[in-house]
């Protein structure tokens, strides 16, 4: 049996046999190690940095988190990985975050073999535009609900549209979704200074 130190990751070419959780064929390469960090620990796949000798950089790979049993009917086991500890701290609950032992995990190369910083940083410039994009989305969506609020809902007979102060505060936020501009800091920002001092 072969020791493996702890992360250093060394794969084995396999021939493809099993199934994940999906259908599809299991991956050619056997992952093995103890991995420190693992983030969303409970998704359906991963991309993972792997030697694929000892001292060749790293490389990316694609592996499902589970398959399906050998012999069932379509029961599904965790992709010869264990849980050893759940790291504690902000945050755990939506994304759990782990130290993981792998034992023969079946996973696919990504590319080319000892490039794997260069495959996951483009996979971390695309998730990083992904959340720019949807957390600006989010704010419009925020935004565009407020107003239509503001046109329904009034206060002593006075619909919140009409209130300068708190369309001097939908401006300013429509204004920062939108981009600063001079117009709008020049102008918003004044009106509710106005109104705070009023």
């Amino acid at each position: 049996m072969e020791m493996v130190p702890p992360n250093l990751e060394i794969q084995k070419k396999l021939e493809t046999d099993g199934v994940d959780n999906l259908g599809i064929p299991l991956g050619p390469w056997r992952i093995d190690a103890f991995k420190w960090f693992s983030s969303a620990t409970d998704a359906n796949m991963t991309i993972l940095l792997a030697k694929t000798n000892k001292d060749g950089a790293a490389s990316a790979f694609y592996a499902p988190l589970h398959r399906q049993v050998k012999g069932s009917n379509g029961n599904i086991e965790l992709n010869s990985f264990q849980v050893q500890h759940l790291k504690n701290k902000p945050g755990i609950n939506p994304v759990p975050t782990a130290e993981l032992e792998l034992k023969g995990m079946r996973a696919y190369l990504i590319e080319k073999k000892c490039e794997g910083v260069k495959e996951t940083s483009t996979l971390l410039n695309i998730t990083r535009l992904q959340n720019a994009i949807a957390a600006v989305s989010y704010w419009g969506r925020g935004l565009a609900i407020s107003r239509a609020y503001a046109k329904v809902r009034a206060v002593k007979n006075t619909l919140l549209m009409n209130m300068p102060a708190h369309a001097a505060l939908l401006g300013l936020s429509e204004g920062q979704e939108s981009g600063p501009t001079p117009a709008a800091r020049d102008n918003i920002v004044p009106q509710i200074q106005q109104q705070a001092q009023a």
